[in-house]
């Protein structure tokens, strides 16, 4: 699975990034596992909208926003 550019997805850290290999890293960008083997979790509309809190959700990279 390879992680998609615009989308934003949180480590098993609760480190949130984007899908960029930049942001992401080799690991998750091409696996969907983070460094430490961990399946990374899609910040789908559904994720985002089930907590509020969600809509100051950013990357941590490159400050892409949901």
């Amino acid at each position: 699975m390879t992680l998609v550019s615009g989308m934003l997805y949180l480590g098993d850290n609760g480190r949130c990034f984007c899908g960029t290999l930049r942001c992401a890293g080799m690991s998750a960008h091409f696996t969907g596992r983070d460094i430490s083997g961990q399946e990374v979790l899609a910040l789908t509309p559904e994720v985002l909208a089930a907590d509020p809190a969600a809509e100051s959700v950013r990357c941590e990279g490159c400050g892409k926003g949901s």
